[in-house]
């Protein structure tokens, strides 16, 4: 059975199908914003790396664990101090 953020996601996107492309983006940053601001920043932080290394090291000639073993440690330091400067807090 689907998770609830499965449903729900599918159901939002459905729901704009037919909107200009730079407003359904704008929606679901919005609602993905919301949703991370949910989660201590240790958790986002890993969530967001996973989605942008998953991203990246799918389609490359490296090996897949290799490389997201790498991204990982990269992009959760890069964002790590992005939200630092940021000042974010949980």
């Amino acid at each position: 059975m689907a998770g609830h953020g499965v449903v729900l996601a599918g159901k939002l996107v459905n729901s704009m199908a037919g909107l200009p492309v730079p407003l359904v983006v704008n929606r679901l940053v919005l609602v993905l914003s919301d949703a991370l601001d949910e989660l201590p920043p240790e958790r986002a932080v890993e969530l967001v790396a996973r989605s942008i290394c998953d991203a990246w090291c799918r389609g490359g000639d490296e090996d897949p664990e290799a490389c997201m073993d790498e991204c990982m440690a990269a992009e959760t330091a890069r964002l790590a101090k992005l939200l630092e400067g940021a000042g974010s807090r949980g």
